[in-house]
């Protein structure tokens, strides 16, 4: 069933657009009046859920900070697993330390889970969701992630909507690794058959979505309209590339404030290590070396484009992108480390799927059959391992970088990005047909209010 109205690529009316953001603004008040009205730790948990599920958290920060720092400091009076696992989960994926062993009233003597959860489909569904935070060293939430999903495989095809779709996109993606916007245009579709549904926050739901989705076509057509030119000192398939990328930086340091431009340089720097990488990439081509796996993975991580995408993205992020989180960003340890490991796995493992390799460079999984002499399907299973590692690493980090969890909350959010272009282990950059729905339904359908 879908929310959506046919596609209008047009902007939004200034009339218009001021009765949105009065509307917006009138909605949003009387949703800080909810959390103020909620003084149990359960309403208030699911509130916040509700919030940052439907994609409009971004308009409550402060009162969401009041509720999560409650929720940590006090002693969750639920013996249900949905509320322990949603409490883990809140807690968790904003930086806040929660022991596994919250978990643990739901084992029996021997450590496992008791069956009696079985039959409880939302928690089972939301300690699937949750234990996908673990770092490593927690075999307790690897253990609740296998048990977890055996019982929601058993049990997809007899549960009702909403819980059943809810349930289907989390097998195929945990909602830890879900595109925040994305989920939140299913799960507005979804909401008001939810026992708890509430029509106003609905309503800003929908409202606030439009209202961005609006912004980000304007932004949209500003980026299509930059100029080309030609450098004619440069071989002819360069000109246009090379001048657009020093366009770039100029048009980037000359819409910093006097005190920012100085990121800029951390920018070139970046982009300057990303080329001697590539450099290294196509030199192994032309000498037809296949490099051992730790040497690809070396090279591959960097060239895969993500750590330089993570300093550019911090260069316009205003004072959020502090010298110390710049310094961290380019020295590509945890993290920023862990996103281009996933986007090099992820693009080699879909790369594969496509055949005809013979003008590419050997990828990690063929470097890792060479060198192991294993087969493809071992060197994909033991390099999906590798990924989920690489998954660990950025939840240590969201919890351990206090003093960076901004930045660190948007490296994660765009690794998880990653879910979108390759979750079907395809590169949807190269095939991108299965995106046609998704950019409609975010950047041109407007959600019907």
């Amino acid at each position: 069933m879908s929310a959506m109205e046919s596609p209008t690529a047009a902007v939004t009316r200034p009339m218009e657009e001021k009765w949105q953001k009065e509307r917006i603004g009138t909605l949003k008040e009387k949703v800080i009046q909810l959390f103020a009205a909620s003084k149990d730790m359960v309403e208030k948990m699911n509130l916040v859920d509700t919030i940052q599920h439907l994609g409009i958290e971004h308009l409550f920060k402060n009162q969401i900070a009041d509720a999560l720092s409650y929720i940590q400091h006090l002693e969750l009076n639920s013996s249900t697993l949905h509320d322990v696992s949603l409490r883990f989960r809140l807690l968790r994926e904003n930086g806040l330390w929660v022991s596994p062993d919250e978990f643990n009233r739901f084992k029996d003597t021997n450590g496992t889970f008791k069956m009696d959860v079985v039959s409880e489909p939302k928690g089972l569904l939301s300690l699937y969701n949750a234990a996908h935070l673990l770092r490593h060293d927690e075999p307790a939430l690897d253990e609740a992630i296998c048990f977890a999903r055996l019982h929601l495989e058993s049990i997809r095809n007899n549960l009702e909507y909403p819980l059943s779709e809810q349930v289907k996109r989390a097998l195929f993606m945990p909602l830890p690794r879900t595109v925040r916007r994305i989920e939140a245009l299913n799960y507005i579709s979804e909401y008001e058959h939810e026992p708890a549904y509430n029509p106003i926050i609905l309503e800003l739901a929908k409202m606030e979505f439009n209202f961005l989705q609006n912004i980000h076509l304007k932004e949209l057509k500003a980026v299509s309209e930059w100029d080309e030119n030609a450098v004619s000192l440069l071989p002819e398939y360069l000109k246009k590339f090379y001048l657009r990328i020093i366009a770039s930086f100029k048009e980037i340091e000359c819409a910093l404030k006097p005190h920012e431009k100085y990121k800029v340089s951390y920018a070139k720097q970046s982009f300057q290590t990303l080329s001697k990488y590539y450099l290294q990439g196509a030199e192994w081509f032309h000498r037809k070396y296949t490099p051992t796996f730790n040497e690809k993975l070396e090279v591959g991580f960097m060239d895969s484009g993500s750590p330089f995408s993570v300093v550019a993205l911090l260069v316009g992020m205003g004072d959020i992108a502090t010298k110390e989180a710049l310094e961290w960003a380019i020295g590509c340890t945890d993290a920023v480390k862990a996103c281009g490991e996933l986007t090099r796995y992820m693009n080699d493992i879909s790369a594969l799927k496509h055949g005809n390799r013979m003008q590419d460079a050997a990828n990690s999984v063929e470097c890792y059959v060479a060198e192991y002499n294993v087969t493809t399907e071992v060197a994909i299973a033991n390099i999906s391992q590798m990924m989920e590692d690489a998954w660990k690493t950025t939840n240590k980090a969201l919890l351990e970088l206090r003093s960076l969890h901004g930045v660190v909350r948007r490296v994660v959010n765009m690794t998880v990005c990653l879910t979108l272009i390759y979750g079907k282990k395809e590169d949807v950059f190269t095939f991108g047909n299965d995106l046609d729905e998704i950019i409609n339904g975010v950047f041109a359908n407007p959600i019907r209010i």
